[in-house]
C-alpha cells in the first residue's frame, strides 16, 4: 500500500483538497459581502485559514515524502515503517542460544524421525526458512560504541545432524544515508536467500548487515577518519572477529565476501583491496570508485590528499598487487550515469591486473532499493559459486 499508485494519488488529492476549500470559501465570503450579507470574520475566519494552511502543509509533507520513498523503493510498506522489517527475525536479540533455538523451532515444519538399524528416532526439523538474529558490535580495537547489526543464518545452520558445520560469510553493506537494517527493509535480503536456497541455486552461508555511519546524520564512507570514527579498522577488524567468535563461521579469507549497495558497494571495493588478509572477494552493486564528498560526510581525510588517494581504486588500482584469489562483481542500471561509469571503468582496470570480474548491466535497474533486491538473484548465486572456487564451501569440522 504505501508504494501503490492510488495511495499516492489520494495523498495529492488530499494536499488539494484543503486548498480548493480554502478558495472556494473566500470566493463565497467575497459574493456575500457584495450582496450585504454576513460573512465570516474575526478568529472563526482566521481559525478556518489557519486549519486550511496546516492541512495543506501537512499532506504536502507526506506526500513528499512517499514520493521519495517511491523512487527509492526504502521502505515497502506500512508493516516495515512500523519496525517488521523481516519475517525472519526473532524476537529477542543476542547470539544464537537457547532462545534463538526456540524461535528457530518455531519455523520449522513437524517431521517423524527416520528409521536406522531398525531403530526410530526424531530428527529436529530444519527451520523452514533462515533466522535474522539481531545483535550489537561494538569496536574494542577501532573504539566504535556498539552498533545494531544484523545476522542472517541458513537453515542449515541449525541442522541438528550437522552441529559443527560452519559456513563462510557474506559482509553486506548498506549506502549513504542509511543503517544497517536497509538491507532487510529495503533490500530484503534474508527473503532473497530463502528464495535462493530453496530453489538450491545456492549454497548456504551466513550474511552479516553491519551499521557503517550510526545513523542516518553521518557518511563515513567506511574510513578511518583522523579524530574518529574509525569505521575501517571497525568493519575489517571487530566486526569479523565479533562475528567468528560467536557463529560459526570459516574465518579465513577465502570464505569472506564484502559488498554492499552505492557508496556501501565503493566501501566492499576499496576494504577487499586495502585488506586482502580478510577478504577475497567484493561486491558492487551500483557502486563507486571513490569516496564521495558531501554535507553528511564532512572532512574525511583531514585534508591529506596521500590518505584520499590510498583510499580511491581509481587512483591506486594501477599500481598495487593482487592477493590471490581475489574476484570482483559489479551490477548496476543502464540509467545509473555516473554508477555505470565507474563499474565499467573498475571492471577494465581490475581485468588489466588478471581478477575474474563479472559485468551485469540492467536494462530496466534504477538506483533504489527495488532494483537491488532484484539484483541479488544474480550477486548472491555469484558469491555462492566463489566461495564454492576458493573450496571455502561450508565445512563440518573433524
Amino acid at each position: 500500500m504505501l508504494l501503490s499508485d492510488w495511495f499516492y494519488g489520494l495523498l495529492i488529492a488530499l494536499s488539494a483538497l484543503p486548498l480548493a476549500a480554502w478558495a472556494g470559501l473566500e470566493i463565497l465570503r467575497f459574493r456575500r459581502r457584495r450582496r450585504g450579507q454576513a460573512v465570516l470574520e474575526g478568529w472563526r475566519a482566521m481559525l478556518l485559514r489557519g486549519w486550511a494552511v496546516v492541512t495543506v502543509l501537512l499532506f504536502a509533507v507526506l506526500t513528499v515524502a512517499v514520493g521519495l520513498n517511491r523512487r527509492f523503493q526504502y521502505i515497502p510498506s506500512f508493516t516495515a515503517l512500523a519496525g517488521d522489517v523481516s519475517p525472519d527475525l526473532v524476537t529477542r536479540p543476542g547470539p544464537p542460544g537457547a532462545e534463538t533455538a526456540k524461535a528457530v523451532g518455531a519455523h520449522g515444519n513437524s517431521k517423524r524421525g527416520l528409521r536406522q538399524g531398525g531403530a526410530s528416532r526424531e530428527t529436529p526439523p530444519l527451520p523452514a526458512h533462515g533466522v535474522v538474529v539481531k545483535i550489537r558490535i561494538g569496536g574494542p580495537v577501532s573504539g566504535v560504541a556498539a552498533r545494531d547489526s544484523y545476522v542472517y543464518l541458513p537453515p542449515q545452520y541449525y541442522d541438528a545432524n550437522h552441529p559443527d558445520e560452519r559456513f563462510p560469510v557474506l559482509y553486506l553493506l548498506h549506502g549513504s544515508p542509511g543503517i544497517a537494517v536497509d538491507w532487510l527493509r529495503g533490500g530484503r535480503v534474508d527473503v532473497a536467500m530463502d528464495e535462493l536456497l530453496r530453489s538450491h541455486a545456492i549454497q548456504p552461508f551466513i550474511v552479516v548487515l553491519p551499521d557503517v555511519n550510526g545513523g542516518y546524520g553521518r557518511d563515513t564512507e567506511c574510513q578511518d577518519i583522523p579524530g574518529g570514527p574509525y569505521v575501517q579498522t571497525y568493519l575489517t577488524t571487530d566486526v569479523p572477529s565479533y562475528v567468528d567468535a560467536h557463529f560459526r563461521t570459516i574465518a579465513t579469507r577465502n570464505a569472506r565476501v564484502i559488498g554492499g549497495l552505492s557508496s556501501g558497494g565503493y566501501c566492499g571495493l576499496n576494504l577487499s583491496l586495502r585488506h586482502p588478509d580478510v577478504f577475497s572477494g567484493a561486491v558492487l552493486h551500483s557502486g563507486f570508485l571513490s569516496p564521495a564528498r558531501n554535507r553528511y560526510t564532512g572532512n574525511l581525510f583531514g585534508h591529506d590528499p596521500a590518505l584520499l588517494s590510498s583510499n580511491s581504486p581509481s587512483y591506486y588500482l594501477p599500481t598495487i598487487q593482487i592477493t590471490r584469489p581475489y574476484a570482483v562483481y559489479f551490477d548496476v542500471g543502464k540509467t545509473e550515469t555516473a554508477s555505470l561509469a565507474q563499474s565499467k571503468l573498475g571492471a577494465e582496470m581490475l581485468q588489466r591486473l588478471g581478477v575474474p570480474v563479472t559485468l551485469r548491466i540492467d536494462q530496466n535497474a534504477r538506483h533504489n532499493f527495488a532494483s537491488w533486491h532484484h539484483d541479488l538473484a544474480y550477486s548472491l548465486p555469484w558469491v555462492s559459486q566463489w566461495f564454492d572456487t576458493t573450496h571455502a564451501g561450508s565445512q563440518t569440522t573433524a
